[in-house]
């Protein structure tokens, strides 16, 4: 589905979408959505009755996913758009709902916690909370989202005390073959075991770690800067090693 360019557009897709959640019988979601965008201004939404839907249970699931995911989108849209006050409220919308990981509304539960994290740890639209953000990240972690786990690690990797939960994290992603942060991952285990963070100093694992990432289809799949930084590395590790300083 084609992204909106205004405000105005993301608003009315959002709109489309909760009419559609109504009529599938997902009636709280739906009124909380309309609820967000009434407070920020929208014009009313028409009163819709509700439709035995025929179809079965899976199904409306996976549907009322779908039309989650596009709200998800809008709102992440609408705070690039420069309106981070209305993408708070939508994302916790979505962030309400009751999943497992397994579900299929998973995706949309997870980025969105994900992103009330990174609006909290910034202070975007509202009060910066590091302690929020931790536990929106940590949350957002549970439903195994990519970008929720890699956050969370790199927030834990700034607390020299919580080294050992980094690790933990990163090495989770370096495992996860659908991570689309599996590449980042793999380079931040590779610094700390270069440095020596939460665990011993080891330049061999580092290389190791590196070399695999190189001959892996993942490290094509990542930017520019991520490959350099790993190449980057790799020449700090062989260079320490020739001068007789690592392990």
């Amino acid at each position: 589905m084609k992204l909106a360019t205004t405000k105005t557009e993301c608003v009315e897709k959002i709109y489309a979408q909760a009419g559609y959640l109504f009529e599938l019988g997902f009636h709280d979601l739906s009124r909380r959505l309309i609820s967000c965008l009434k407070a920020d201004g929208g014009s009313c939404f028409p009163e819709k009755h509700s439709k035995k839907s025929d179809k079965k249970k899976d199904v409306l699931k996976a549907t009322k996913a779908k039309c989650m995911e596009e709200v998800y989108r809008q709102a992440d849209y609408l705070f690039d758009l420069g309106f981070p006050s209305l993408s708070f409220q939508l994302f916790s919308c979505l962030a309400k709902e009751k999943a497992t990981e397994n579900d299929p509304e998973s995706f949309a539960v997870g980025a969105s916690l994900n992103r009330l994290a990174i609006i909290f740890l910034g202070g975007y639209g509202v009060e910066k909370n590091q302690n929020k953000a931790l536990l929106y990240f940590k949350k957002a972690a549970r439903f195994r989202d990519s970008s929720g786990v890699i956050n969370l690690a790199l927030f834990y990797k700034d607390d020299a005390k919580l080294y050992k939960k980094a690790l933990y994290w990163f090495r989770f992603l370096e495992k996860e073959k659908k991570s689309c942060f599996r590449g980042e991952a793999t380079i931040e285990l590779a610094k700390m075991y270069f440095q020596g963070l939460g665990v011993k100093k080891d330049n061999r694992k580092a290389k190791n770690f590196l070399e695999k990432l190189r001959s892996d289809p993942v490290f094509d799949e990542m930017s520019e800067g991520s490959q350099e930084e790993a190449i980057d590395l790799l020449v700090s590790i062989d260079a320490e090693r020739r001068v007789g300083k690592g392990a």
